[in-house]
């Protein structure tokens, strides 16, 4: 399992322990953003979607396995495009990263089919899509891998965020 996590430190700890992925404490966390549920205590949304076909926005939640509702993702989106207006931050501050430029936000349908990477639902992001909060951007973040162990810094080069 793939998880995101905030690279930055506020000097606070999560407010929800994030123990869908193994955590079993709380872990120091700027914000927690997956399309997977990451805390058993998390009662939100995933990600707020906008649909090409008539830039109409659902909020798109988790299955009761906490994956992402790609079923309510795809009969929202039909045949056209979906991109992220919103990512939930899943760590109790609320810190929500947005995009209200249509340009710029990043994409997570592509003609009707959902962006994978490793067979996973993932958010792909252009050169020049972002999210971001009054305080940061989001590709201004580290990505965890914990399987591997290893941190990397996100580059502005098109790739896909897997959560």
């Amino acid at each position: 399992m793939v998880l995101f996590l905030s690279g930055l430190n506020f000097g606070l700890y999560a407010q929800n322990t994030l123990n869908n992925v193994g955590m079993t404490s709380v872990a120091s966390s700027g914000g927690a953003y997956s399309l997977r549920k990451l805390s058993s205590a998390y009662t939100g949304n995933a990600i707020l979607v906008r649909r090409s076909s008539d830039n109409t926005t659902q909020n798109i939640g988790f299955t009761p396995a906490g994956l992402l509702d790609e079923t309510t993702l795809l009969a929202f989106v039909g045949s056209g495009n979906g991109f992220v207006q919103t990512w939930y931050d899943q760590s109790g501050f609320n810190r929500h990263v947005t995009q209200s430029t249509l340009a710029s936000q990043p994409r997570i349908v592509n003609a009707g089919v959902i962006e994978r990477q490793n067979g996973v639902p993932s958010v792909y992001f252009t050169g020049s899509s972002f999210l971001t909060h009054t305080s940061f951007q989001l590709l201004d973040l580290l990505v965890f891998l914990p399987k591997s162990k290893t941190f990397r810094k996100s580059h502005p080069k098109s790739h896909f965020l897997v959560c």
